[in-house]
């Protein structure tokens, strides 16, 4: 079945289903899912292996401007790199 967020949004679906299946707990998984789909309302439906460095700094920009704490921002960024 067709995922209408497109790859990126299949993607990000099978990342927290591996850490469900590695016993992440639930607050974690939730917040990984939050933070990613920060990420995939910020580029789109790219391709994930088409993301750049240039996709990542201007979500990052996006959620700063819509007035997320630094705290906030190093949170969701390491979770886009765990992705």
């Amino acid at each position: 079945m067709a995922d209408d967020r497109g790859e990126l949004g299949i993607a990000i679906d099978a990342f927290l289903l591996n850490l469900r299946a590695r016993s992440y707990s639930p607050a974690t998984v939730t917040t990984y899912a939050f933070d990613l789909g920060h990420l995939l309302e910020r580029v789109g439906e790219v391709d994930p292996a088409s993301l750049t460095s240039h996709h990542i700094r201007r979500a990052l920009a996006g959620l700063h401007a819509r007035g997320s704490a630094p705290k906030t921002l190093a949170r969701t960024l390491s979770a886009w790199r765990s992705f």
